[in-house]
C-alpha cells in the first residue's frame, strides 16, 4: 500500500508536468488560441447587451446580429474619426520632423553647456589624433575610372503592387474576420457551449462547474465593462485637455489613449510618448506646453490608478495587484502584445479554476487577492519572526473594528494557542517560545493603551500581581489564577482586565508563585469568584488539581476555569472539570464574563 507522502509527491510531479505540458501548448498552438481568446473575452463584454435585448423579447440570433452591428457602427465611426485626424497629422508630419530636428540640435549644440563643450574637446581631440596618424604609403596605380553599372528593374505589375500594399495588413485583417466569426458564434451557441463545459467537468459536479462559470463570467464581464467606461473617460480627458494646452489632432491622441489603456502598464505610456514629442515641435520657442502634456497624462494616471480604478474595480476580478503584474509579464512572453491585453482575464480564469477545483487550489492562492492565512496565523508568525511593529500594526487594525475584548478571543488567544500547540508536539522550542510570549506581553501593553486612546476611558493593567503584595486590594471580586505557565498567566492577564473593564474588581497571581502560595493569598484576598486560567493543550490535569486544591480550602468560592479553545466542545470538556470541584466552564472571554456577572449574585448548582 503506498504511503500518503508518496501519494502526495506523485499528484505535485504530475501537476507540475502538466502545467509544463500546458505551457508548452499554449505557445505552438498561439496561432489558434489567441483568436479564439480574443472571441471569448470580446463575447464577455457584449453578452450582458445580448442578454438585455432577450428580456425585451427579441430571440438570441436577432439580438446577438443587432448587437454586432451595432458595434460595427461604432467602430467605424471611430475609424472614419481617426482616419481624418490621420491625413491630416500625415500632413503636417514633414514640418514636425524638422521642427524636432533643430529642437534636438539646439540641445546638442549649446555651446555653454556642459555637454556640448565635452562634444567639442572629443572632436578636436579626433581631429589631431588624425593629423597627426602616420601616412601609409601606397604603389602608385594607373588612373583607371570604373565603368558605372546600372540595373534598371522593369514595370511593377498592378496585381503585385496591390499584394505589396496590403501584405502587411492581411495577417491582421484575417485574425480580425475569425475574431468576429466566433465571436457570433460562442454569442449564438453561449448556452449549448456551457452545457458541453459542465459534461467534460462530470455531470456530478454540476454545482462546482456551474458556480465557476459564473464566478468567472461575473469578474470578467464587470472588469471589462468598468474598464472600457475607465479607459473612454480617459480618452475624452485626454482629447479635452490637449485641446487646451493647443496640441493639434487632439482628437486622435484622445482615442489613442483611451485604446492603449487596455494595455496594462505600459499602454499608457506608450499613448504618451507620440503627443510629448509632436509637442516639441509645435511648440518651439517654450518648453512649458511639452511639460503640460507630460503633466497631463501623469495627473490622469495618477487620479486613475489611486482613486477611479480602486473605486469600480474594487475587488471586482478576485486576483492580487502582484499578481496582474507577474500575469502580464507572462503572457506578454508567451503570446506578446495580445498577451499582454488577455493578461488579466486569463489570469481571472486560473483564479477561480484554483478556487473550485481542489487539485488547482494552488492557483488561487498564488493568484488571489484574499487573506491566505487566517488573522490569528497571520499574528502567531510575527511574534515568531518577532517583529513586533508588524504584530501591532496588525492587532490595531483590528481594534479599530473591534472592541478590545472581541480582539483577545478572535486574535490574541488563537495565536498563543497556536504556539502552545506547536510546543506540545516539539516544533517550537523553549526560546522561541518566551519569545513569542515576551512579544505577547508587550503587544497586550500596547493595545491596552490604544484602547484607552480610542474609547477615552482606563484600561486595567493585564501585569500579574505579586505573590507577596500587602495589603490586599479593597473590594476585590475576582482573582485570576493560572493553571499552569506563562502562556496560562498571559490570558489570566486579559481575562483580569476585561472583568476590570466591565466593573468587577479582578487581579491575577503570577504564574512561578505555588500552588499554597496561591491558596494562603486567596485566604487574605477573600475574593467571592476564582477564575482559574487554563490554555490546551497540557493544562487540563494543572487545571483539575487547582480546581481540588482550591475546593477543599475554600468551599464556598465559586469556581470558573477558563479551557481558552473555542474549536472545544465545552460539553465534552466540562465533566472533567466539575468533578475536580469546578462551577462553570468556558472557552473564551466574553462567556467568561457573562458567567461572572451573574455569578456574583448568587450560587448556583455546576453546570
Amino acid at each position: 500500500m503506498a504511503k500518503p507522502e508518496a501519494t502526495s509527491a506523485g499528484v505535485k510531479l504530475l501537476t507540475l508536468v502538466a502545467i509544463v505540458v500546458a505551457v508548452a501548448g499554449l505557445y505552438l498552438a498561439r496561432t489558434v488560441l489567441i483568436p479564439f481568446a480574443l472571441a471569448v473575452l470580446f463575447s464577455f463584454l457584449l453578452a450582458p447587451l445580448v442578454r438585455r435585448l432577450e428580456r425585451l423579447g427579441l430571440w438570441r440570433l436577432p439580438s446577438v446580429l443587432l448587437v454586432s452591428v451595432l458595434v460595427f457602427a461604432i467602430l467605424a465611426g471611430l475609424g472614419y474619426v481617426v482616419a481624418g485626424q490621420v491625413v491630416q497629422f500625415a500632413e503636417r508630419l514633414p514640418e514636425y520632423r524638422s521642427a524636432i530636428e533643430q529642437r534636438i540640435e539646439s540641445l546638442q549644440a549649446g555651446a555653454g553647456s556642459w555637454f556640448g563643450q565635452a562634444t567639442a574637446n572629443i572632436q578636436r581631440l579626433s581631429e589631431d589624433l588624425t593629423r597627426k596618424a602616420p601616412a601609409t604609403t601606397t604603389a602608385p596605380t594607373a588612373d583607371v575610372q570604373p565603368t558605372p553599372v546600372q540595373v534598371v528593374e522593369g514595370p511593377t505589375p498592378p496585381l503585385e503592387m496591390i499584394v505589396e500594399a496590403l501584405g502587411p495588413l492581411l495577417g491582421p485583417l484575417a485574425t480580425a474576420a475569425i475574431v468576429v466569426i466566433f465571436v457570433i458564434f460562442i454569442l449564438v451557441q453561449r448556452q449549448d457551449m456551457r452545457d458541453r463545459l459542465i459534461r467534460l467537468a462530470g455531470e456530478d459536479r454540476v454545482d462546482v462547474t456551474t458556480q465557476a462559470m459564473d464566478d468567472a463570467a461575473r469578474r470578467i464581464s464587470r472588469y471589462l465593462l468598468m474598464q472600457v467606461a475607465v479607459n473612454a473617460s480617459l480618452g475624452v480627458a485626454t482629447a479635452i485637455g490637449l485641446s487646451l494646452i493647443g496640441l493639434p489632432n487632439a482628437i486622435l491622441w484622445g482615442l489613442l489613449s483611451g485604446a492603449l489603456r487596455f494595455i496594462p502598464y505600459i499602454g499608457i505610456w506608450v499613448s504618451a510618448l507620440l503627443p510629448i514629442t509632436i509637442s516639441l515641435a509645435v511648440f518651439p520657442d517654450s518648453w512649458w506646453p511639452p511639460l503640460a502634456v507630460a503633466g497631463l497624462f501623469i495627473t490622469l494616471e495618477f487620479v486613475s490608478g489611486n482613486f477611479v480604478e480602486p473605486l469600480l474595480y474594487g475587488g471586482s476580478t478576485g486576483i492580487s495587484p502582484l499578481a496582474v503584474l507577474v500575469a502580464a509579464v507572462f503572457w506578454a512572453w508567451l503570446w506578446g502584445p495580445i498577451g499582454l491585453l488577455l493578461s488579466t482575464p486569463l489570469t481571472v480564469c486560473l483564479a477561480v479554476a484554483g478556487k473550485y477545483v481542489p487539485t488547482l487550489s494552488f492557483l488561487d492562492v498564488l493568484l488571489g487577492d484574499r487573506p491566505v492565512l487566517d488573522p490569528p496565523v497571520r499574528l502567531y508568525q510575527r511574534l515568531l519572526a518577532e517583529r513586533p511593529d508588524e504584530a501591532e500594526d496588525l492587532a490595531e487594525e483590528c481594534l479599530e473594528d473591534h472592541g478590545l475584548m472581541e480582539v483577545y478571543d478572535d486574535l490574541l488567544v488563537p495565536a498563543l494557542h497556536l504556539a502552545e500547540l506547536d510546543r506540545h508536539r516539539g516544533r517550537l522550542d523553549n526560546d522561541r517560545l518566551i519569545a513569542v510570549q515576551r512579544g505577547m506581553r508587550e503587544l497586550l501593553t500596547e493595545l491596552a493603551d490604544r484602547a484607552e486612546e480610542l474609547s477615552g476611558t482606563s484600561v486595567g493593567d493585564p501585569q500579574p500581581m505579586v505573590a507577596a503584595e500587602t495589603p490586599p486590594p479593597a473590594n476585590l471580586q475576582a482573582l485570576c489564577l493560572p493553571a499552569r505557565d506563562e502562556s496560562d498567566e498571559i490570558v489570566a492577564g486579559m481575562l483580569a482586565q476585561v472583568l476590570t473593564n466591565a466593573g468587577i474588581a479582578s487581579r491575577m497571581l503570577p504564574a512561578n508563585a505555588m500552588v499554597g502560595e496561591m491558596l494562603d493569598r486567596m485566604a487574605a484576598i477573600n475574593p467571592k469568584i476564582v477564575c482559574i486560567s487554563a490554555m490546551p493543550p497540557e493544562a487540563m490535569a494543572k487545571a483539575r488539581y487547582l480546581c481540588k486544591r482550591v475546593r477543599a480550602r475554600f468551599p464556598q468560592t465559586r469556581i470558573i476555569v477558563g479551557f481558552w479553545n473555542q474549536a472545544v466542545d465545552a460539553a465534552r470538556i466540562r465533566p472533567h472539570l466539575t468533578s475536580a470541584g469546578a462551577d462553570h466552564v468556558v472557552t473564551d472571554l466574553a462567556g467568561a464574563l457573562k458567567t461572572v456577572r451573574p455569578s456574583l449574585a448568587s450560587r448556583t448548582t455546576p453546570t
